[in-house]
């Protein structure tokens, strides 16, 4: 519906596609008229791709927008060892009838080799 390909990353000042919380919200919003129920996949797919590109920060900026989209429509969801998970979704899902999973298809490793400072950032010195 808004790309072509993929989606740019979070971070970029010149994205256009919509975030990934107003895109969920959105499709709860028309999919909760259904009488038929709906099943609905919510992915962060550029998370895994900055971390195939070595992207920390990146990585860190789309997992945070992945945070965003559950806590903002599953509030009732709450998993603190992954993420913490309150606001919208009570409102908008029945949760008598509403099951919502949070997984991962996989998982990357993370590590910060070598000594850095606490002074420095991880992230290098590119950023600002």
């Amino acid at each position: 519906l808004f790309s072509n390909s993929t989606f740019e990353y979070a971070i970029n000042p010149e994205k256009k596609e919509p975030t990934l919380m107003a895109m969920t919200k959105k499709a709860l919003e028309i999919m909760e008229k259904s009488d038929r129920g709906f099943f609905l996949l919510v992915e962060g797919g550029l998370i895994d791709i900055a971390e195939h590109k070595n992207r920390m920060y990146d990585t860190f900026v789309e997992m945070h927008e992945f945070e965003e989209a559950i806590r903002e429509n599953y509030s009732w969801l709450v998993a603190p060892e992954i993420y913490v998970m309150y606001i919208k979704a009570r409102q908008m899902t029945d949760s008598s009838e509403t099951l919502i999973v949070v997984t991962a298809d996989h998982a990357h490793a993370f590590t910060i080799p070598g000594y850095v400072p606490l002074q420095e950032s991880i992230f290098g010195k590119f950023l600002v």
